[in-house]
């Protein structure tokens, strides 16, 4: 004996919960990306609002490729548009 079980019902409901949080993340970070994307540039194309706006892209979509990798270890299938 191990010292402990599993109840397939229980770990069924779990994994189930966990997939309704994920597809809702995956629709929350869609919004937030279509959200960002409508301010536009707002720290303008001067030498140093084009540095600013370089980092805020790479960093952006850095982390938004981050969020899916995460959802698509979680088994969501949709990507972050």
């Amino acid at each position: 004996m191990t010292g402990f079980a599993v109840d397939p019902e229980r770990l069924s409901a779990s994994g189930s919960a966990l997939q309704s949080v994920a597809s809702r993340l995956s629709s929350e970070l869609s919004s937030f990306k279509s959200e960002l994307a409508g301010f536009g540039a707002p720290w303008g194309s001067d030498d140093i609002g084009s540095l600013i706006g370089a980092a805020h892209d790479e960093v952006s979509s850095w982390a938004f490729e981050c969020y899916q990798d995460a959802l698509r270890r979680a088994g969501v299938p949709a990507r972050i548009e």
